[in-house]
């Protein structure tokens, strides 16, 4: 049968939908996907895994669950918002030949921050620095038994380079 083909192969590519994809698959389609997520195989995504909008985290039904998705053009939101961007697997946007003036926006939708970009953000410490150099940061978050927010604060900021902190 046609699902032991599929299955036997290295990798299984999908492209069964567009970009602009409004409602969860149903029959067949759903049925199709359900069984490539079944597969033990690579599995890559064209532009947007099927199942998922381009312009939204929503996962609506039942989608595509890629290792890899090859973005065209630009990176789409469902990129980057949970729970769709889960399902994208790793993301790389390849060109595809469109005119940057065309991609390009007076107000993006979605603005990212790139690794580079956050590391120029954050100064070096200097050799013979110490803690009160960096300033000292007081958070106030959380209460009995719900620190989480309070934790997430404390090592985003410690990551980010304060000095000393208060929590």
């Amino acid at each position: 049968d046609v699902l032991s083909q599929v299955a036997a192969a290295d990798v299984v590519v999908d492209a069964i939908f567009g970009t602009g994809l409004g409602e969860a698959p149903r029959g067949i389609y759903q049925r199709v996907i359900e069984d490539l997520n079944a597969l033990e195989t690579l599995r890559v995504a064209l532009d947007v895994p099927s199942g998922l909008s381009s312009d939204s985290g929503v996962v609506p039904g039942v989608a595509f669950d890629a290792d890899l998705t090859i973005a065209l053009a630009a990176p789409k939101v469902c990129h980057f918002i949970p729970p769709a961007s889960e399902l994208c697997g790793e993301v790389e946007v390849v060109e595809i030949g469109i005119p940057p003036r065309f991609l390009a926006s007076p107000e993006p939708r979605l603005e990212t921050i790139e690794p580079a970009a956050l590391a120029a953000a954050i100064p070096q410490r200097r050799h013979l620095s110490h803690k009160g150099t960096y300033g000292h940061l007081l958070i106030l978050a959380g209460s009995v038994g719900k620190t989480g927010a309070a934790v997430m604060a404390a090592e985003a900021a410690l990551r980010t380079g304060v000095g000393l902190l208060t929590v």
